[in-house]
């Protein structure tokens, strides 16, 4: 790892708490080093079992800070070491926070992932090598990792440990933490009662969910998201007798997943607040009416709406009250196509309603009164040879080209043939000569009295 001292926490010091972190996960069974680099490596730590841990922690107390990113070296020698290895599983966590000297990254990777050493990189910081941080990932067959808060080090670090060693299952018994207490789930439940969790599967939350409940240690226990008009919900404890066996005698436990449930599904029940968006001159105006089922106004409530404009730039607007239980926003829309517009209504910590809603901006006005361009069909007429057609249906009917269909007439032959067989047996049966004393029978009754 390579890291710069420039604060009175640093994170050369964070780095190594989560180094620190990294060696408590790990029992006698597993084998780790650690190495520091510059422009040279060290291995502060040289890989060993994890059993002495004390010798290991103090080892890793005394790592110091250097000047320089020269990487590649450093990796190409922990490839060699791990090479040698008797182990299964292999892995590398590569940390920096400055720029990299140029090595052939993707050759040793590419050698080190055909040999099962897998790696993962932390970039920390915007003077961070991004991009080759997130090309070493990648070749290497591990997770890429970014932050630009060096308070987040040991926990990226455990959660990578916990994935590399396939023990993603945090079976601790721990009481979830409620980080999102307006959420519409999560209304009317006492969080105060609520009984420990068994374990849960280590996860990280996506860049645009929300967190609503975490674990002892801030991984994602309940997380949801909004995608378009649809909703979804994430919960990685269990809710049977393993993990959640006391959140199964929890008085709480039905409503938690019915509200839970209730959130993902499409609304069609009444709601507080009915909003409507329209456009006027080139600014569109969202306009909300908030009712209680008692038909009284909903006054005072903090109302925010997100809109997603065609371009994809997103604003944030809030929403003023103009009379009773109405509200009203306003937010430029001059450009042509589909607004998104998200809304909410908050009474407090309570929500009172949400609505998503469209505004569709059409092409100009003048471009639907130009009509047919006949001028420029006549010119591309005459360029190509051909001429105007005085009818629609003359498209399908000039300038036709002969052409032949083959048609099968094995069936027909197939019936004569059927038809003929009743004649052809029947001569068989009657002999040489049926048709000429037929022919004489019926000449005799011609001539008979």
């Amino acid at each position: 790892m390579a890291m710069s001292t420039d604060e009175k926490v640093t994170k050369l010091d964070l780095a190594k708490e989560a180094a620190h972190l990294v060696v408590e996960l790990l029992d006698e069974r597993n084998e780790v080093g650690v190495m520091s680099w510059d422009t040279e490596f060290i291995w502060d730590v040289p890989v060993r079992a994890a059993r002495d841990k004390t010798a290991i922690h103090h080892a890793i107390a005394t790592i110091k800070a250097g000047g320089g990113t020269d990487g590649y070296p450093a990796l190409k020698e922990a490839y060699a070491v791990l090479f040698e290895r008797p182990a299964l599983l292999k892995h590398v966590i590569f940390l920096s926070d400055g720029q990299m000297t140029r090595g052939d990254f993707q050759g040793l990777l590419r050698r080190m992932a055909k040999d099962k050493i897998t790696v993962s990189t932390v970039a920390i910081g915007k003077d961070a090598d991004v991009q080759l941080m997130v090309d070493v990932a990648k070749w290497g067959k591990g997770r890429f990792y970014y932050t630009e808060d060096s308070q987040t080090i040991p926990r990226i670090f455990t959660l990578e440990t916990q994935l590399a060693s396939k023990a993603s299952l945090v079976e601790q018994p721990f009481t979830p933490r409620l980080t999102a207490p307006g959420h519409e789930a999560m209304q009317e439940i006492d969080w105060r009662s609520v009984p420990p969790l068994g374990g849960y599967v280590a996860t990280t939350v996506k860049s645009q969910a929300e967190l609503v409940l975490m674990s002892h240690q801030e991984d994602p226990v309940l997380a949801t998201w909004r995608y378009g008009l649809g909703r979804s919900a994430a919960f990685t404890s269990d809710a049977k007798a393993k993990w959640g066996v006391l959140w199964l005698r929890w008085r709480e436990f039905n409503r938690f997943w019915a509200q839970l449930v209730r959130w993902t599904l499409r609304s069609g029940s009444r709601s507080d607040t009915v909003a409507r968006v329209e456009r006027h001159d080139e600014v569109g105006e969202i306009v909300v009416d908030a009712i209680d089922g008692k038909g009284e106004f909903i006054n005072f409530l903090d109302s925010q709406v997100g809109v997603v404009a065609p371009n994809r730039e997103r604003t944030v607007i809030d929403l003023e009250q103009v009379g009773p239980g109405r509200y009203r926003g306003r937010f430029p829309a001059a450009q042509e196509g589909v607004y998104l517009v998200g809304m909410a209504q908050r009474k407090g910590d309570r929500v009172v309603g949400s609505q998503l809603a469209g505004l569709v901006v059409p092409y100009g006005q003048e471009l639907r009164d130009l009509g047919v361009d006949e001028a420029l069909l006549r010119e591309l007429a005459e360029l190509t040879g051909g001429g105007a057609l005085p009818a629609p249906r003359d498209a399908f009917l000039k300038t036709r080209r002969r052409s032949r269909i083959a048609v099968e007439i094995w069936p027909w032959l197939v019936g004569l043939a059927a038809f003929l067989l009743i004649p052809d047996v029947a001569l068989r049966r009657l002999g040489p000569g049926a048709l000429g004393r037929l022919a004489a029978r019926v000449r005799g009754r011609k001539e008979g009295p």
